[in-house]
């Protein structure tokens, strides 16, 4: 479960801090950034899925004592990377249209916060900080 907590949440901050990037350097409307960080991803997401799926599949295959064992890293592997790339393709650019918006204040091109994001931080920053 550890690995595939990690594979969970690769797509979706790769996605992220691409589109950040491109937030604070691309001066276009916010949806067009979005679009344009995410196909300049788009490849390499999509591979690393297809790379993982393929990788864990023949785990379904193992007998013997091992196989009870593999069965279920086998499933839930392959299954949790393949939501991790839907949610980076469609849940992550659509929650940075709307939390995050980038500000230009004088040569300094950088992400302004919306209300949404503080109340998010607000709700999020005493779990963080115990």
């Amino acid at each position: 479960m550890i690995l595939a907590l990690g594979l969970i949440v690769d797509d979706p901050i790769a996605s992220i801090d691409n589109i950040e990037r491109h937030l604070t350097h691309d001066h276009q409307p916010r949806g067009r950034t979005i679009v344009l960080a995410m196909l300049e991803i788009k490849r390499a997401l999509i591979m690393s899925t297809v790379a993982i799926v393929i990788v864990f599949t023949p785990m379904f295959f193992i007998t013997g004592m091992m196989g009870p064992y593999m069965a279920p890293l086998a499933f839930n592997v392959p299954v949790s990377v393949v939501i991790s790339t839907l949610v980076a393709f469609l849940v992550t650019p659509w929650l940075a249209k709307k939390i995050v918006r980038a500000s230009n204040k004088g040569d300094d091109y950088r992400l302004e916060t919306t209300p949404l994001y503080r109340g998010y931080r607000r709700l999020l920053l005493p779990l963080v900080r115990q």
